[in-house]
Protein backbone atom coordinates (compact mmCIF):
# COMPACT_ATOMS: atom_id res chain seq x y z
CA UNK A 1 0.00 0.00 0.00
CA UNK A 2 1.26 3.29 -1.09
CA UNK A 3 2.05 5.73 2.03
CA UNK A 4 -0.62 8.43 2.96
CA UNK A 5 0.45 11.80 1.96
CA UNK A 6 0.76 12.78 5.78
CA UNK A 7 0.77 16.79 5.39
CA UNK A 8 -2.32 16.99 3.84
CA UNK A 9 -3.98 14.95 7.00
CA UNK A 10 -1.72 16.87 9.49
CA UNK A 11 -3.78 20.18 8.04
CA UNK A 12 -6.66 18.53 8.51
CA UNK A 13 -5.68 16.95 11.92
CA UNK A 14 -4.89 20.53 13.01
CA UNK A 15 -8.04 22.22 11.98
CA UNK A 16 -10.16 19.28 13.85
CA UNK A 17 -7.65 19.90 16.96
CA UNK A 18 -8.78 23.26 17.05
CA UNK A 19 -12.17 22.59 17.56
CA UNK A 20 -11.90 19.26 19.38
CA UNK A 21 -9.28 19.12 22.22
CA UNK A 22 -8.55 16.27 24.42
CA UNK A 23 -6.74 12.89 24.71
CA UNK A 24 -8.66 11.56 21.67
CA UNK A 25 -7.17 14.19 19.47
CA UNK A 26 -3.56 13.31 20.89
CA UNK A 27 -4.48 9.77 20.26
CA UNK A 28 -5.40 10.64 16.84
CA UNK A 29 -2.39 12.39 15.89
CA UNK A 30 0.12 9.67 17.43
CA UNK A 31 -1.73 7.41 15.52
CA UNK A 32 -0.58 9.78 12.36
CA UNK A 33 2.79 9.25 13.94
CA UNK A 34 3.20 5.81 14.15
CA UNK A 35 2.13 5.40 10.41
CA UNK A 36 4.56 8.15 9.08
CA UNK A 37 7.40 6.58 10.81
CA UNK A 38 6.27 2.97 9.37
CA UNK A 39 6.67 4.80 5.84
CA UNK A 40 9.46 6.77 6.84
CA UNK A 41 11.55 4.57 4.37
CA UNK A 42 9.07 6.32 1.80
CA UNK A 43 10.39 9.57 2.56
CA UNK A 44 13.95 8.92 2.60
CA UNK A 45 13.61 7.78 -0.73
CA UNK A 46 12.02 10.76 -2.28
CA UNK A 47 14.57 13.13 -0.57
CA UNK A 48 17.38 10.44 -2.15
CA UNK A 49 15.41 11.25 -5.60
CA UNK A 50 15.71 14.70 -5.71
CA UNK A 51 19.42 14.98 -4.51
CA UNK A 52 20.09 12.51 -7.44
CA UNK A 53 18.56 14.72 -9.71
CA UNK A 54 20.86 17.68 -8.27
CA UNK A 55 23.39 15.56 -8.99
CA UNK A 56 23.21 14.47 -12.32
CA UNK A 57 22.92 18.16 -13.60
CA UNK A 58 26.67 19.21 -12.28
CA UNK A 59 28.58 17.58 -14.94
CA UNK A 60 29.51 20.57 -17.52
CA UNK A 61 28.72 23.25 -15.52
CA UNK A 62 30.51 26.65 -14.64
CA UNK A 63 32.41 27.01 -11.50
CA UNK A 64 29.58 29.65 -10.32
CA UNK A 65 26.54 27.02 -11.49
CA UNK A 66 28.37 24.06 -9.69
CA UNK A 67 28.63 26.09 -6.25
CA UNK A 68 25.26 26.75 -6.07
CA UNK A 69 24.14 22.97 -7.51
CA UNK A 70 26.75 22.30 -4.21
CA UNK A 71 24.84 24.83 -1.94
CA UNK A 72 21.37 22.99 -2.87
CA UNK A 73 23.05 19.26 -2.45
CA UNK A 74 24.23 20.34 0.81
CA UNK A 75 20.41 22.31 1.66
CA UNK A 76 19.07 18.80 1.12
CA UNK A 77 22.03 16.88 3.25
CA UNK A 78 22.18 19.45 6.06
CA UNK A 79 19.42 18.00 8.46
CA UNK A 80 19.88 14.65 6.69
CA UNK A 81 23.50 13.04 6.14
CA UNK A 82 26.06 14.95 7.93
CA UNK A 83 28.88 13.46 6.36
CA UNK A 84 27.66 14.01 2.78
CA UNK A 85 26.92 17.80 3.63
CA UNK A 86 30.82 17.57 4.76
CA UNK A 87 31.70 16.27 1.56
CA UNK A 88 29.80 19.06 -0.60
CA UNK A 89 31.26 21.66 1.56
CA UNK A 90 34.58 20.52 1.00
CA UNK A 91 34.02 20.78 -3.10
CA UNK A 92 32.62 23.74 -2.48
CA UNK A 93 35.80 25.02 -0.72
CA UNK A 94 37.90 24.08 -3.77
CA UNK A 95 36.10 25.59 -6.39
CA UNK A 96 36.09 28.76 -3.66
CA UNK A 97 39.95 28.73 -3.75
CA UNK A 98 40.28 27.41 -7.42
CA UNK A 99 38.52 30.72 -8.11
CA UNK A 100 40.28 32.71 -5.54
CA UNK A 101 36.29 34.14 -4.48
CA UNK A 102 36.38 35.91 -0.75
CA UNK A 103 33.00 35.51 -0.68
CA UNK A 104 32.24 31.90 -1.55
CA UNK A 105 34.80 31.15 0.49
CA UNK A 106 33.69 32.80 3.43
CA UNK A 107 30.06 31.34 2.70
CA UNK A 108 30.90 27.59 2.84
CA UNK A 109 33.39 28.06 6.07
CA UNK A 110 30.37 29.47 7.83
CA UNK A 111 28.17 26.70 6.44
CA UNK A 112 30.99 23.76 7.83
CA UNK A 113 30.81 25.90 11.31
CA UNK A 114 27.13 25.67 11.29
CA UNK A 115 27.21 21.70 10.09
CA UNK A 116 29.96 21.32 12.85
CA UNK A 117 27.95 22.30 15.57
CA UNK A 118 24.58 20.72 14.69
CA UNK A 119 26.79 17.68 15.23
CA UNK A 120 28.70 18.38 18.17
CA UNK A 121 32.12 19.43 17.27
CA UNK A 122 31.88 22.67 18.92
CA UNK A 123 35.76 23.29 19.43
CA UNK A 124 36.16 23.25 15.61
CA UNK A 125 32.95 25.23 15.12
CA UNK A 126 34.15 28.00 17.08
CA UNK A 127 37.70 28.18 15.79
CA UNK A 128 36.25 28.20 12.64
CA UNK A 129 33.82 31.16 13.23
CA UNK A 130 36.60 33.17 15.07
CA UNK A 131 39.23 32.84 11.48
CA UNK A 132 36.01 34.74 9.59
CA UNK A 133 36.62 38.22 9.66
CA UNK A 134 32.77 39.77 9.66
CA UNK A 135 33.74 42.91 8.93
CA UNK A 136 34.45 41.57 5.52
CA UNK A 137 31.00 39.99 4.64
CA UNK A 138 28.44 41.58 3.19
CA UNK A 139 24.89 41.88 4.21
CA UNK A 140 23.99 38.50 3.31
CA UNK A 141 26.92 37.01 4.74
CA UNK A 142 26.30 38.61 7.88
CA UNK A 143 23.30 37.23 8.83
CA UNK A 144 24.64 33.38 7.83
CA UNK A 145 27.38 34.22 9.94
CA UNK A 146 25.19 35.62 12.91
CA UNK A 147 22.91 32.85 12.51
CA UNK A 148 25.41 30.25 12.81
CA UNK A 149 27.01 32.16 16.12
CA UNK A 150 23.61 31.72 17.88
CA UNK A 151 22.97 28.46 16.78
CA UNK A 152 26.66 27.35 18.15
CA UNK A 153 25.69 28.80 21.57
CA UNK A 154 21.73 27.14 20.99
CA UNK A 155 23.90 24.25 20.77
CA UNK A 156 26.38 24.84 23.80
CA UNK A 157 23.67 25.50 26.02
CA UNK A 158 21.62 22.36 25.65
CA UNK A 159 24.80 20.61 26.27
CA UNK A 160 26.81 22.04 29.13
CA UNK A 161 24.86 21.97 32.64
CA UNK A 162 27.44 24.37 33.87
CA UNK A 163 25.64 27.31 35.66
CA UNK A 164 29.46 29.74 35.05
CA UNK A 165 29.13 28.96 31.57
CA UNK A 166 25.24 29.24 30.86
CA UNK A 167 25.81 32.69 31.69
CA UNK A 168 28.03 33.38 29.41
CA UNK A 169 26.72 31.65 26.45
CA UNK A 170 23.49 32.81 27.34
CA UNK A 171 24.78 36.29 26.85
CA UNK A 172 26.82 35.76 23.43
CA UNK A 173 23.58 34.28 22.31
CA UNK A 174 21.52 37.44 22.82
CA UNK A 175 23.91 39.32 21.52
CA UNK A 176 24.46 37.16 18.42
CA UNK A 177 20.56 37.38 18.10
CA UNK A 178 20.14 40.77 18.20
CA UNK A 179 22.77 41.15 15.56
CA UNK A 180 20.70 38.70 13.34
CA UNK A 181 17.69 40.41 13.68
CA UNK A 182 19.21 43.73 12.08
CA UNK A 183 19.36 41.71 8.52
CA UNK A 184 16.19 40.26 8.83
CA UNK A 185 13.68 40.89 6.11
CA UNK A 186 10.48 42.44 8.71
CA UNK A 187 7.53 40.67 8.80
CA UNK A 188 8.77 37.71 7.41
CA UNK A 189 8.39 34.15 8.64
CA UNK A 190 12.25 34.28 10.03
CA UNK A 191 11.87 37.36 11.40
CA UNK A 192 9.28 36.25 13.32
CA UNK A 193 10.76 32.97 14.48
CA UNK A 194 13.93 35.26 15.66
CA UNK A 195 11.85 37.42 17.49
CA UNK A 196 10.26 35.06 19.19
CA UNK A 197 13.51 33.39 20.38
CA UNK A 198 14.70 37.07 21.14
CA UNK A 199 11.31 37.06 23.49
CA UNK A 200 11.90 33.52 25.24
CA UNK A 201 15.12 34.03 25.88
CA UNK A 202 14.30 37.21 28.07
CA UNK A 203 11.44 35.57 29.40
CA UNK A 204 8.96 37.31 27.68
CA UNK A 205 6.69 34.68 27.44
CA UNK A 206 3.42 36.56 25.95
CA UNK A 207 5.37 38.75 23.12
CA UNK A 208 7.36 35.30 22.45
CA UNK A 209 4.37 33.34 21.90
CA UNK A 210 2.66 36.27 19.75
CA UNK A 211 5.89 36.13 17.83
CA UNK A 212 5.78 32.53 17.21
CA UNK A 213 2.07 32.39 15.64
CA UNK A 214 2.99 34.95 13.82
CA UNK A 215 5.56 33.08 12.16
CA UNK A 216 3.53 29.46 11.79
CA UNK A 217 1.17 31.88 9.86
CA UNK A 218 3.37 32.62 7.23
CA UNK A 219 5.99 29.59 7.31
CA UNK A 220 5.78 27.27 4.41
CA UNK A 221 4.89 24.23 5.76
CA UNK A 222 8.04 22.47 3.66
CA UNK A 223 10.52 24.26 5.37
CA UNK A 224 12.15 22.62 8.16
CA UNK A 225 11.64 25.87 9.87
CA UNK A 226 7.97 24.59 10.24
CA UNK A 227 8.76 21.99 12.66
CA UNK A 228 10.75 24.20 14.59
CA UNK A 229 8.37 26.49 15.07
CA UNK A 230 5.75 24.07 15.93
CA UNK A 231 8.04 22.42 18.75
CA UNK A 232 9.06 25.73 20.11
CA UNK A 233 4.99 26.56 20.37
CA UNK A 234 5.13 23.45 22.71
CA UNK A 235 7.37 25.42 25.52
CA UNK A 236 3.96 26.93 26.75
CA UNK A 237 2.30 24.32 28.23
CA UNK A 238 3.86 22.23 30.91
CA UNK A 239 2.77 18.72 30.73
CA UNK A 240 2.97 18.60 34.84
CA UNK A 241 -0.39 20.35 34.77
CA UNK A 242 -2.24 17.43 32.75
CA UNK A 243 -5.87 17.67 30.88
CA UNK A 244 -5.92 20.47 28.13
CA UNK A 245 -2.18 21.62 28.65
CA UNK A 246 -0.58 18.46 28.58
CA UNK A 247 -2.26 17.47 25.57
CA UNK A 248 -1.49 21.06 24.03
CA UNK A 249 1.93 20.41 24.49
CA UNK A 250 2.22 16.48 22.96
CA UNK A 251 -0.15 17.91 20.03
CA UNK A 252 2.50 20.92 19.18
CA UNK A 253 5.72 18.03 19.58
CA UNK A 254 3.84 15.31 17.43
CA UNK A 255 3.14 17.94 14.47
CA UNK A 256 7.12 18.84 14.62
CA UNK A 257 7.77 15.35 14.52
CA UNK A 258 5.83 14.17 11.83
CA UNK A 259 7.23 17.02 10.08
CA UNK A 260 10.21 16.12 10.61
CA UNK A 261 9.79 13.00 9.66
CA UNK A 262 8.18 13.45 5.92
CA UNK A 263 10.81 16.18 5.01
CA UNK A 264 13.59 13.47 6.28
CA UNK A 265 15.08 15.07 8.98
CA UNK A 266 17.48 13.04 10.86
CA UNK A 267 18.72 15.63 13.22
CA UNK A 268 15.32 15.46 14.74
CA UNK A 269 15.11 16.88 18.24
CA UNK A 270 11.37 16.87 17.82
CA UNK A 271 10.99 13.22 18.50
CA UNK A 272 13.97 12.88 21.28
CA UNK A 273 11.91 15.90 22.48
CA UNK A 274 8.50 14.07 22.56
CA UNK A 275 9.90 10.70 23.83
CA UNK A 276 10.73 12.28 26.81
CA UNK A 277 7.25 14.06 27.62
CA UNK A 278 5.76 10.68 26.88
CA UNK A 279 7.76 8.80 29.00
CA UNK A 280 7.11 11.89 31.79
CA UNK A 281 3.08 11.37 31.04
CA UNK A 282 3.44 7.21 31.44
CA UNK A 283 2.85 6.68 28.18
CA UNK A 284 6.44 4.03 28.56
CA UNK A 285 5.83 1.89 25.68
CA UNK A 286 5.58 4.94 22.86
CA UNK A 287 8.47 6.48 25.10
CA UNK A 288 10.64 3.50 24.50
CA UNK A 289 9.81 3.42 20.85
CA UNK A 290 10.43 6.67 19.87
CA UNK A 291 13.64 6.94 22.01
CA UNK A 292 14.74 3.70 20.17
CA UNK A 293 13.85 5.70 16.42
CA UNK A 294 15.80 8.96 17.59
CA UNK A 295 18.45 7.09 18.52
CA UNK A 296 18.38 5.34 14.98
CA UNK A 297 18.39 8.72 13.02
CA UNK A 298 21.19 10.52 15.09
CA UNK A 299 23.38 7.27 14.56
CA UNK A 300 22.40 7.76 10.57
CA UNK A 301 22.76 11.95 10.46
CA UNK A 302 26.13 11.20 12.68
CA UNK A 303 25.08 14.21 15.31
CA UNK A 304 27.44 13.01 18.05
CA UNK A 305 25.92 15.81 20.71
CA UNK A 306 22.31 14.38 19.99
CA UNK A 307 23.60 10.84 20.69
CA UNK A 308 25.11 12.27 23.99
CA UNK A 309 21.98 13.74 24.93
CA UNK A 310 19.65 10.76 23.75
CA UNK A 311 22.21 8.62 25.71
CA UNK A 312 21.43 10.32 28.80
CA UNK A 313 17.44 9.48 29.17
CA UNK A 314 17.78 6.08 26.99
CA UNK A 315 19.14 3.97 30.13
CA UNK A 316 15.94 5.32 32.18
CA UNK A 317 13.47 5.23 29.70
CA UNK A 318 14.95 1.13 28.97
CA UNK A 319 14.43 0.39 32.78
CA UNK A 320 11.34 1.88 32.98
CA UNK A 321 10.07 0.19 29.66
CA UNK A 322 11.58 -3.44 31.53
CA UNK A 323 9.80 -2.98 34.73
CA UNK A 324 6.63 -2.29 32.82
CA UNK A 325 7.29 -5.32 30.66
CA UNK A 326 7.88 -7.56 33.59
CA UNK A 327 4.50 -5.90 35.40
CA UNK A 328 2.85 -6.83 32.14
CA UNK A 329 4.49 -10.43 31.64
CA UNK A 330 3.59 -10.81 35.75
CA UNK A 331 -0.50 -8.99 34.35
CA UNK A 332 -0.26 -11.76 31.48
CA UNK A 333 0.65 -15.05 33.77
CA UNK A 334 -2.01 -13.52 36.53
CA UNK A 335 -4.55 -13.27 33.34
CA UNK A 336 -2.92 -17.10 32.17
CA UNK A 337 -3.96 -18.54 35.54
CA UNK A 338 -6.80 -16.92 36.26
CA UNK A 339 -8.13 -18.15 32.53
CA UNK A 340 -6.95 -21.59 33.20
CA UNK A 341 -8.97 -21.77 35.89
CA UNK A 342 -12.17 -20.05 34.58
CA UNK A 343 -11.69 -22.61 32.01
CA UNK A 344 -11.17 -25.39 34.27
CA UNK A 345 -14.32 -23.96 36.15
CA UNK A 346 -16.26 -24.13 32.45
CA UNK A 347 -15.40 -27.61 31.32
CA UNK A 348 -16.63 -28.82 35.31
CA UNK A 349 -19.69 -26.79 34.73
CA UNK A 350 -19.98 -28.18 31.39
CA UNK A 351 -19.72 -31.93 32.55
CA UNK A 352 -22.31 -30.52 35.54
CA UNK A 353 -24.65 -29.53 33.11
CA UNK A 354 -24.59 -32.01 30.88
CA UNK A 355 -25.13 -34.89 33.82
CA UNK A 356 -27.87 -32.66 34.97
CA UNK A 357 -29.19 -32.56 31.11
CA UNK A 358 -28.91 -36.37 31.17
CA UNK A 359 -30.93 -36.44 33.99
CA UNK A 360 -33.46 -34.03 32.97
CA UNK A 361 -33.95 -35.57 29.98
CA UNK A 362 -34.36 -39.20 31.72
CA UNK A 363 -36.88 -36.96 34.16
CA UNK A 364 -38.75 -35.23 31.14
CA UNK A 365 -38.91 -38.74 29.49
CA UNK A 366 -41.25 -40.10 32.75
CA UNK A 367 -42.84 -37.28 32.78
CA UNK A 368 -44.00 -37.40 29.22
CA UNK A 369 -45.13 -40.85 30.01
CA UNK A 370 -47.08 -39.76 33.18
CA UNK A 371 -48.63 -36.68 31.15
CA UNK A 372 -49.86 -39.33 28.84
CA UNK A 373 -50.90 -41.74 31.11
CA UNK A 374 -52.56 -38.47 33.04
CA UNK A 375 -54.51 -37.25 29.72
CA UNK A 376 -55.54 -41.10 29.23
CA UNK A 377 -57.23 -40.53 33.06
CA UNK A 378 -58.37 -36.96 32.18
CA UNK A 379 -60.05 -38.45 28.78
CA UNK A 380 -61.50 -41.35 31.07
CA UNK A 381 -62.58 -39.15 33.62
CA UNK A 382 -64.05 -37.03 30.45
CA UNK A 383 -66.11 -39.56 28.97
CA UNK A 384 -67.25 -40.70 32.83
CA UNK A 385 -68.58 -37.14 33.57
CA UNK A 386 -70.18 -36.73 29.74
CA UNK A 387 -72.12 -39.87 30.90
CA UNK A 388 -73.27 -38.31 34.58
CA UNK A 389 -74.20 -35.27 32.37
CA UNK A 390 -76.29 -37.12 29.84
CA UNK A 391 -77.13 -39.52 33.11
CA UNK A 392 -78.31 -36.53 34.59
CA UNK A 393 -79.87 -35.09 32.00
CA UNK A 394 -81.96 -37.55 31.29
CA UNK A 395 -82.87 -38.24 35.04
CA UNK A 396 -83.78 -34.13 35.22
CA UNK A 397 -85.80 -34.86 32.45
CA UNK A 398 -87.90 -37.84 33.75
CA UNK A 399 -88.41 -36.57 36.80
CA UNK A 400 -89.62 -33.58 35.37
CA UNK A 401 -91.52 -34.91 32.74
CA UNK A 402 -92.75 -37.68 36.00
CA UNK A 403 -93.92 -35.01 38.18
CA UNK A 404 -95.45 -33.34 35.25
CA UNK A 405 -97.55 -36.37 34.16
CA UNK A 406 -98.56 -36.95 37.76
CA UNK A 407 -99.84 -32.81 37.69
CA UNK A 408 -101.70 -33.78 34.99
CA UNK A 409 -103.52 -36.97 36.36
CA UNK A 410 -104.48 -34.93 39.23
CA UNK A 411 -105.55 -32.60 37.44
CA UNK A 412 -108.06 -35.01 35.38
CA UNK A 413 -109.15 -36.42 38.76
CA UNK A 414 -109.61 -32.83 39.28
CA UNK A 415 -111.86 -32.11 35.71
CA UNK A 416 -113.39 -35.50 35.96
CA UNK A 417 -114.79 -34.70 39.88
CA UNK A 418 -116.05 -31.60 38.26
CA UNK A 419 -117.63 -33.01 35.56
CA UNK A 420 -119.24 -36.28 37.92
CA UNK A 421 -120.41 -33.42 39.99
CA UNK A 422 -122.19 -30.87 37.43
CA UNK A 423 -123.89 -34.65 36.07
CA UNK A 424 -125.21 -35.05 40.03
CA UNK A 425 -126.25 -31.40 40.65
CA UNK A 426 -128.32 -31.97 36.81
CA UNK A 427 -129.84 -35.25 38.03
CA UNK A 428 -130.58 -34.12 41.64
CA UNK A 429 -131.79 -30.62 40.84
CA UNK A 430 -129.34 -29.47 43.10
CA UNK A 431 -127.84 -26.08 43.04
CA UNK A 432 -124.47 -26.13 40.82
CA UNK A 433 -122.91 -23.65 44.33
CA UNK A 434 -123.61 -26.88 46.24
CA UNK A 435 -120.50 -27.75 48.12
CA UNK A 436 -118.69 -30.83 47.95
CA UNK A 437 -116.36 -31.32 50.67
CA UNK A 438 -115.48 -34.79 50.52
CA UNK A 439 -114.75 -34.32 46.73
CA UNK A 440 -112.53 -31.61 47.28
CA UNK A 441 -110.33 -32.83 50.33
CA UNK A 442 -109.39 -35.70 48.00
CA UNK A 443 -108.09 -33.49 45.67
CA UNK A 444 -106.27 -31.41 48.57
CA UNK A 445 -104.64 -35.05 49.97
CA UNK A 446 -103.57 -35.44 45.94
CA UNK A 447 -102.38 -32.40 45.82
CA UNK A 448 -100.30 -32.42 49.47
CA UNK A 449 -98.84 -35.90 48.73
CA UNK A 450 -97.59 -34.85 45.26
CA UNK A 451 -95.66 -31.82 46.16
CA UNK A 452 -94.47 -33.61 49.17
CA UNK A 453 -93.06 -36.34 46.90
CA UNK A 454 -91.89 -33.65 43.99
CA UNK A 455 -89.92 -32.27 47.13
CA UNK A 456 -88.34 -35.25 48.21
CA UNK A 457 -87.13 -36.87 45.08
CA UNK A 458 -86.05 -33.34 43.61
CA UNK A 459 -83.99 -32.94 47.25
CA UNK A 460 -82.41 -36.20 46.68
CA UNK A 461 -81.45 -35.42 42.87
CA UNK A 462 -80.10 -31.70 44.47
CA UNK A 463 -79.64 -32.24 48.06
CA UNK A 464 -77.67 -28.21 48.51
CA UNK A 465 -80.38 -26.93 46.44
CA UNK A 466 -81.54 -24.57 49.19
CA UNK A 467 -78.32 -24.08 49.99
CA UNK A 468 -76.94 -22.27 46.60
CA UNK A 469 -79.81 -21.18 45.82
CA UNK A 470 -79.83 -18.61 49.47
CA UNK A 471 -75.88 -18.27 48.13
CA UNK A 472 -77.71 -15.92 45.10
CA UNK A 473 -79.32 -14.24 47.73
CA UNK A 474 -78.68 -11.43 50.17
CA UNK A 475 -78.68 -11.88 53.73
CA UNK A 476 -82.08 -10.68 54.97
CA UNK A 477 -83.66 -12.68 51.67
CA UNK A 478 -82.77 -15.99 52.43
CA UNK A 479 -85.64 -18.96 52.22
CA UNK A 480 -85.15 -21.31 54.23
CA UNK A 481 -87.73 -23.94 54.34
CA UNK A 482 -88.89 -25.05 58.38
CA UNK A 483 -87.48 -28.40 59.62
CA UNK A 484 -89.40 -31.50 58.24
CA UNK A 485 -91.30 -29.28 56.00
CA UNK A 486 -91.01 -29.44 52.33
CA UNK A 487 -90.30 -26.64 49.92
CA UNK A 488 -91.98 -23.19 49.98
CA UNK A 489 -93.62 -22.00 46.87
CA UNK A 490 -90.76 -19.87 45.55
CA UNK A 491 -88.31 -22.54 46.23
CA UNK A 492 -90.77 -25.03 44.13
CA UNK A 493 -90.90 -22.57 41.56
CA UNK A 494 -87.37 -22.57 40.94
CA UNK A 495 -87.04 -26.01 41.63
CA UNK A 496 -89.38 -26.75 38.98
CA UNK A 497 -87.35 -24.57 36.30
CA UNK A 498 -83.78 -26.44 37.36
CA UNK A 499 -85.66 -28.98 35.87
CA UNK A 500 -86.44 -27.51 32.93
CA UNK A 501 -90.09 -26.55 33.15
CA UNK A 502 -89.52 -22.57 32.68
CA UNK A 503 -92.70 -22.23 30.93
CA UNK A 504 -95.07 -19.94 33.63
CA UNK A 505 -97.95 -21.56 32.38
CA UNK A 506 -96.87 -25.00 32.72
CA UNK A 507 -95.43 -24.00 36.39
CA UNK A 508 -98.84 -22.06 37.15
CA UNK A 509 -100.79 -25.56 36.28
CA UNK A 510 -98.26 -27.84 38.26
CA UNK A 511 -98.61 -25.80 41.35
CA UNK A 512 -102.41 -24.86 41.12
CA UNK A 513 -101.44 -21.16 40.74
CA UNK A 514 -102.77 -18.36 38.86
CA UNK A 515 -100.06 -17.43 36.11
CA UNK A 516 -100.12 -13.79 37.61
CA UNK A 517 -99.08 -14.91 40.55
CA UNK A 518 -96.21 -17.09 38.94
CA UNK A 519 -94.90 -13.70 37.58
CA UNK A 520 -94.77 -11.78 40.47
CA UNK A 521 -93.02 -14.45 42.66
CA UNK A 522 -89.92 -15.16 39.52
CA UNK A 523 -89.97 -11.40 39.54
CA UNK A 524 -89.80 -10.66 42.82
CA UNK A 525 -87.43 -13.49 43.28
CA UNK A 526 -84.72 -12.17 41.09
CA UNK A 527 -85.11 -8.44 41.86
CA UNK A 528 -84.38 -9.23 45.59
CA UNK A 529 -81.08 -11.61 44.41
CA UNK A 530 -77.98 -10.60 43.51
CA UNK A 531 -77.79 -11.26 40.39
CA UNK A 532 -80.87 -10.14 38.79
CA UNK A 533 -80.06 -10.50 35.05
CA UNK A 534 -78.54 -14.11 35.04
CA UNK A 535 -80.37 -15.58 38.09
CA UNK A 536 -82.46 -18.19 36.46
CA UNK A 537 -79.17 -18.70 34.19
CA UNK A 538 -77.23 -19.73 37.53
CA UNK A 539 -80.20 -21.64 38.93
CA UNK A 540 -80.17 -24.47 36.35
CA UNK A 541 -76.00 -24.22 36.84
CA UNK A 542 -76.96 -26.03 40.56
CA UNK A 543 -75.97 -29.89 40.76
CA UNK A 544 -73.74 -29.16 37.03
CA UNK A 545 -70.18 -30.45 37.01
Amino acid sequence: MPPLKIRPLVFLLLFISHYSKGQANVDSLLNVLDYTLKNKGHYQKKKDQKIDLLKEQLPGKSAKEQFDLNKSIIDEYQYYISDSAFEYLDRNKIIAIDNRNSKWKFETQIQQARLLSSVGIFSESQKLLDSIPSGALDDSLKLLYYTAQEELYVHLLDFINDSRFKTIYNSQLIKYRDSALAYLQPNSAEFYFWKFKDYYVKHDNSNAEKALRACLAKVDTSMHMYAGAQLCMSLFYNEFNGGRERDEKLKYMIIAAISDIQSATMENLALTSLSNTLFITGDIKRAYKYTHYALDDANFYNARYRNFQIGKMLPIIEKAYEEESVKQRNRMRAALVIISCLVVGLLITVFLIRKQMISLAQARKKLDMMNEDLKNANQQLNNINTELSDANRIKEFYVGHFFDLCSTYIGKIEDYQKSLKKRTILKKGLQESSPDIIQEAVVETELKDFYHSFDKAFLTIFPDFVEKFNELMPEKEKILPKPNEGLSTELRIFALIRLGISDSNRIASLLRYSLTTIYTYRSRIKNKSGYPNDFEKRIMQIGTF
